[in-house]
């Protein structure tokens, strides 16, 4: 079984023992009946005993994640030395992973982004769509795709045949997280 990796639980932690403390502090909590503060009491005290047992399911600490990408980094650009490749990131989940990562490839690289979605609104649809297509041209250029968490493959699938339709010299892939646990 894959656990899920939860690198922003001390954000989460603060972000939800602040929103109590400042409803108190801010005086937001006049004309609340004692039933209704106890109600919300107890939901607050049911996130915080979840984010615990989250936290406790932590796999992976930010330094082996920080240890892990330097490695990558060393042999991506060992990889792409004199090949002047273009890193894709698939947004918007990859933003923090790709900025580490582009940072630790330390040969010239083109860097560009692009967009994909499966949702209308709030529903999933299943149909993956281009909400924002790279800008470069890929053709007979080395393409390496940055993306934050290999999970069903859906996605990945998509963009990896979109840009291979691009007709690069050659595409990869480098992922943070792999959940193989989540593919069909």
């Amino acid at each position: 079984m894959s656990e899920t990796v939860i690198v922003a639980i001390i954000s989460l932690g603060g972000t939800l023992f602040g929103t109590l403390g400042g409803i108190v502090a801010s005086g937001k909590l006049t004309g609340y009946r004692i039933e209704q503060l106890e109600e919300q009491i107890k939901k607050h005290n049911s996130l915080v005993e979840r984010m615990y047992k989250l936290e406790e399911r932590t796999t992976v600490a930010e330094e082996q994640i920080k240890a892990r990408i330097d490695e990558l980094g060393k042999e991506l650009s060992a990889e792409y030395a004199g090949k002047d490749p273009v890193v894709v990131g698939v947004l918007k989940g990859v933003v923090v992973f790709y900025s580490d990562m582009i940072r630790k490839i330390t040969v010239p690289c083109q860097t560009d982004f692009m967009w994909i979605s499966s949702y209308q609104g709030t529903q999933s649809t299943g149909n993956m769509v281009v909400k924002k297509d790279i800008g470069v041209d890929i053709t007979g250029r080395h393409v390496l795709i940055l993306e934050d968490i290999f999970d069903t493959g859906n996605s990945l699938d998509f963009t990896y045949r979109h840009l291979l339709s691009k007709e690069p010299a050659s595409l990869k892939i480098c992922t943070l997280l792999d959940k193989p646990s989540r593919r069909k």
